[in-house]
């Protein structure tokens, strides 16, 4: 694995990899891209090892691409097993398999009530779940979503590729990347609002009465992904 010296070095070699146009994905399906350029630098996982600025999250995606990616994890206040079990007791659903006896998998946005009745809610310094069926108290504050936010992605590597198809193969051409910092809550309030950014409930009750929770997640839209930070530097 190569561990780059500066941020100059990394962007140089971003650039030779831009200088070869069209590359075929060294990987079959969706994660294809984000191998491809992991192997084209020579790393592991997605993240760039700085030797000046430490490790950054790498993603990259298709400049065509209109699917969402998961930003972080969140769980909202207030904290602890009461929270899941009253959702889940209130709006969850059964299904009747794999041992479960109730289950909430939904997506929820700032538009429109789900079919469970839940809605996001922007306020001042939070955003909140709100229901059609009952009053409930589920939030994120600034705080918790400012500290969520830097310690998962505080800084963000973004590198696009124009894709096409050639003989069934897949190929990429990287042609842009951007350095993102520091979280702006308040875009991040606007991007929630127009359902650019929503969240997705994952979780469901054990037979024995116990809650298995994979993680609130807050989701983007990739194109929309760069209005979440404060600052954007353009690395070619």
């Amino acid at each position: 694995m190569h561990v780059f010296k500066s941020l100059d070095e990394f962007k140089d070699k971003l650039k030779k990899i831009a200088a070869k146009e069209f590359v075929q994905s060294m990987r079959k399906g969706d994660t294809g891209i984000g191998y491809t350029l992991e192997c084209l630098l020579d790393i592991k996982e997605n993240n760039v090892p700085l030797a000046d600025l430490g490790d950054i999250e790498l993603k990259a995606y298709r400049k065509d691409s209109c699917s969402m990616l998961t930003l972080f994890t969140c769980e909202p206040k207030p904290a602890g097993g009461e929270r899941d079990k009253m959702l889940l007791k209130e709006f969850g659903y059964c299904r009747e398999k794999d041992g479960r006896k109730c289950e909430l998998y939904c997506t929820i946005n700032a538009s429109r009530f789900n079919n469970q009745s839940l809605k996001l809610c922007v306020e001042q310094n939070a955003i909140r779940v709100i229901s059609s069926k009952k009053d409930i108290d589920i939030y994120w504050d600034f705080e918790a979503l400012s500290d969520r936010f830097d310690k998962k992605i505080q800084k963000l590597i973004v590198v696009e590729a124009a894709t096409m198809l050639e003989d069934d193969q897949e190929r990429f051409h990287f042609s842009d990347a951007y350095l993102l910092e520091g979280f702006n809550f308040k875009s991040f309030c606007k991007l929630v609002e127009s359902d650019a950014v929503t969240v997705d409930f994952r979780m469901h009750l054990r037979s024995k009465g116990t809650v298995r929770n994979h993680g609130t997640a807050f989701r983007v839209h990739k194109r929309r992904l760069m209005e979440c930070y404060q600052t954007r530097e353009k690395l070619f």
